[in-house]
């Protein structure tokens, strides 16, 4: 502490993640972390630091002790120190957790809460210089491109994979829309684009069990009617089909990894999910069902929180988020807008692709589906495109109006 506020490295600290409660519990350390703490508030209200004398006079009883050795290996040492603290406190308690029978059947995930408790000790984020790294940007442009570069994961549809290029990781997507509408379908044509180009896709599914989801997946895949699948009334070439098609994926390099009985999911679980299976999409089906910290908030209150730590969970762990999420009543007819997502504005504000769905009773008798990009941080949003909707057979393809051949020409 001393050498960092003779050397100005109060904001050095900061930088890599150093609170006041990372240090020791000891009289010392605690001291420390005051001092520390005080420093952090008067930089960021006076715009510098606080002199020697200044702290001194607010904390009379601390002792200065300086070192010789430069700030940044006192730093390391000390970031070391914490994470051993952490580490040694950590299989303290889990030691504890198996004396506990109910928890046997749980222990992995224990493991990994604690993991994921162990990573967030010290957050930090990455640098990067726009001068300096030009070189590297143009090295790594040149391989990308040589390499056949895609920037990001197609969703499957028509026209908005146009726009966007496909969804990235860090990117926090929401396919939103009325009940009933196929928002859950929608994440499944992505999570099926994913996997063809042999990527691990985790589905968390809150609403239906496994199985339904696997049932619609092969459904997809297919294209046999899904209530035939359903009642085990498939006909001999439509078996002997999906037959073949399992021999193929059984090569596929991807995966979708469909995860059920989430009741009550949290942020946690869901970053937990993610530490478990690695993948580099990952689907919630749906936000609204999930649940915040406290059971006292309000609605809104949790979803602002579920949202921005969604949007978190993709940026610190490098995957691509698809939220679905339920709008409000007035979507029935008008469809999703920018403003009727259900209880909370934040699943918008939050969203960095925000794909709304609408289908009028005059849209279903004719089969078809608007699908419409309401918002893209990245770029130009407006896109909209109709599509031929076939959840029976999980056929979907761009909507051609009959009528458009019998026009005449402009």
């Amino acid at each position: 502490m001393s050498s960092a506020i003779a050397g100005d490295g109060i904001l050095g600290l900061v930088s890599k993640g150093v609170t006041p409660e990372l240090f020791s519990p000891t009289p010392a350390g605690q001291q420390c972390g005051a001092v520390y703490g005080f420093c952090v508030e008067y930089t960021r209200v006076y715009g510098q630091q606080p002199s020697l004398g200044t702290i001194q006079r607010h904390f009379p009883d601390w002792h200065v002790e300086f070192s010789s050795d430069p700030l940044e290996a006192l730093t390391d040492e000390f970031l070391d120190d914490v994470r051993k603290r952490y580490f040694d406190a950590t299989v303290l308690r889990l030691s504890r957790v198996t004396k506990d029978r109910s928890s046997w059947g749980k222990l992995d995930e224990v493991m990994l809460d604690a993991a994921r408790e162990m990573a967030s000790i010290m957050p930090s984020g990455g640098v990067a210089r726009f001068a300096a790294d030009m070189e590297r940007r143009i090295e790594q442009y040149e391989v990308e491109k040589n390499q056949g570069y895609r920037p990001g994961i197609p969703l499957g549809i028509p026209v908005v994979d146009e726009v966007v290029d496909g969804v990235r990781t860090g990117w926090l997507t929401t396919y939103a829309g009325f009940s009933g509408l196929g928002k859950t379908t929608l994440s499944q044509i992505a999570s099926l684009s994913a996997f063809e180009l042999d990527h691990l896709v985790l589905f968390l599914s809150l609403e239906m069990s496994r199985r339904e989801v696997m049932e619609r997946l092969d459904t997809m895949v297919n294209h046999f009617p899904h209530r035939d699948l359903v009642r085990r009334k498939l006909s001999d070439s439509e078996f002997r089909s999906w037959r073949d098609v399992t021999r193929i994926y059984s090569k596929a390099q991807g995966e979708i990894v469909v995860v059920d009985r989430l009741g009550g999911c949290t942020l946690d679980r869901v970053h937990v999910e993610i530490q478990r299976y690695r993948p580099t999409l990952v689907v919630v089906d749906y936000v609204q069902r999930m649940s915040g910290t406290r059971h006292s908030m309000a609605k809104w209150e949790g979803l602002e929180e579920i949202t921005n730590g969604l949007k978190t969970i993709a940026m610190d762990t490098d995957t691509s988020v698809i939220m679905v999420s339920q709008d409000g009543r007035t979507s029935a007819e008008e469809g999703s807008t920018r403003t009727n997502a259900a209880n909370s504005q934040s699943i918008y504000t939050a969203s960095d692709l925000y794909i709304g769905m609408q289908q009028t009773d005059e849209m279903r008798s004719m089969r078809k589906m608007r699908i419409k990009v309401l918002k893209f941080r990245h770029g130009n949003w407006g896109a909209e495109v109709d599509m031929k909707w076939e959840p029976a057979t999980g056929h979907f393809t761009k909507f051609e109006d009959p009528m458009q051949f019998m026009k005449a020409p402009a």
